[in-house]
């Protein structure tokens, strides 16, 4: 008999007998699409009236445990620092509806609609995208009105005056003439 290859195979009870059986593989691989009928031009519901030029999605939910063919998937879509619920736009074309559709159970994909008509180059300013799809252009809305700092993500006057207390009682004062020193400061006169 030859020698087993061990990484390969286990040693273990078959029956009443030991033998060398396979390992069992337990990684995740990527899913094929191709196979089993999984692609998107074999899906059955077609989308009522004229396809949308552009797609609105975001994720909706964290990515924690999926595969790492899902994450570079998500990578190219959404970027390395994706986060649930920041809207992307995408172009509706072949590549990227391939792309959206092996990522379709942690996304939600609305169509863009133009109810004012499509917005030219001088519009940029006064779009405004809502979360149902719909893309307004707003003449009165200007971008004064808009709040740069938000008050939930800024420090309230006592976690400042907290940071800043420690900061300084932990201010330790270096001279030149004592052997107390840290070995890593230095002194340049």
């Amino acid at each position: 008999m030859s020698k087993q290859i061990r990484t390969r195979y286990v040693y273990k009870k078959y029956d009443r007998w030991w033998r060398y059986l396979p390992r069992r593989i337990d990684t995740k691989k990527a899913f094929d699409y191709d196979t089993d009928s999984h692609l998107l031009a074999n899906f059955e519901e077609k989308m009522e009236g004229e396809p949308p030029k552009l797609w609105a999605a975001w994720l909706y939910r964290p990515i924690t445990k999926e595969g790492k063919s899902l994450k570079a998937t998500l990578d190219r879509l959404f970027g390395k620092n994706r986060e649930p619920g920041k809207m992307t736009i995408f172009r509706n074309t072949a590549d990227v509806n391939h792309e959206l559709w092996k990522v379709k159970h942690l996304i939600d994909l609305k169509p863009l609609t133009f109810p004012n008509g499509e917005p030219t180059e001088a519009d940029i300013p006064h779009i405004e995208v809502q979360p149902d799809g719909r893309v307004l252009i707003r003449r009165d809305a200007s971008t004064t009105d808009i709040p740069l700092i938000d008050e939930k993500k800024g420090f309230t006057q006592g976690q400042l005056q907290g940071y800043y207390t420690s900061r300084y009682s932990r201010f330790k004062d270096v001279y030149p003439d004592t052997v107390y020193n840290p070995a890593n400061v230095t002194i340049l006169d």
